[in-house]
């Protein structure tokens, strides 16, 4: 199984406007987050049997580039060349999910809750 996210698995920290739709909309891609990183973990959970291999490629913490543009190409092209050069290295599978992935959505989601109560 290869799994490729055009996105990351694993959150990384950005400032948040102190508005009730920018952090509703932080709190729901913490959420998507959490819950395609439980689905990937269940799936190589099922496929992890000697013969099977899983494979799992995301955004990098190091690629920083940002857009709030869907569709703006100067982001498309960077974003290209950067998974292009990634692909020529070894490292660009990894054989499980990322061990930490949760433990950081929860210590980023857990005091935005926190503060609310």
């Amino acid at each position: 199984v290869y799994i490729i996210i055009n996105g990351r698995t694993l959150p990384t920290k950005e400032p948040v406007k102190d508005d009730a739709l920018s952090r509703a909309s932080n709190a729901v891609q913490m959420v998507l987050r959490a819950q395609t990183m439980k689905e990937i973990r269940l799936l190589h959970a099922a496929i992890n049997k000697p013969g099977n291999e899983f494979r799992l490629s995301s955004l990098p913490r190091e690629f920083q580039v940002r857009t709030d543009n869907l569709f703006d190409t100067k982001y498309m092209r960077t974003l290209y060349r950067f998974a292009y050069e990634r692909g020529q290295k070894a490292d660009f599978w990894l054989s499980a999910p990322p061990t930490d992935a949760f433990e950081l959505v929860r210590q980023n989601f857990v005091p935005l809750l926190e503060e609310d109560l």
